[in-house]
């Protein structure tokens, strides 16, 4: 199942933090790493997003690869998406 619904969520920046509104309550732990999407049928950017330390049951703290956190969204309501990336060959 999980690898038919992959977990998805929103990405901005709070606070020069760059957090995910998805946490524990879905399965979000640290390491977990996502792919990220400006429109959520978009082809991902081929950046990843990892989760980090900072995960609470609705909300994770995440490190965007290779993006500067300046030039991402910075309200929930302009979030991009994330899609949590499948092992190859799941």
């Amino acid at each position: 199942i999980d690898q038919a619904y992959p977990l998805q969520g929103r990405l901005h920046v709070d606070g020069g933090v760059a957090k995910i509104n998805i946490g524990t309550d879905v399965g979000v732990k640290a390491g977990l790493t996502f792919d990220l999407l400006m429109e959520k049928e978009d082809k991902a950017l081929g950046n990843t997003v990892t989760a980090t330390g900072g995960i609470g049951s609705g909300e994770s703290e995440v490190v965007v690869q290779d993006f500067p956190l300046d030039q991402l969204p910075s309200t929930p309501e302009t979030a991009w998406y994330v899609r949590e990336r499948m092992a190859a060959g799941s």
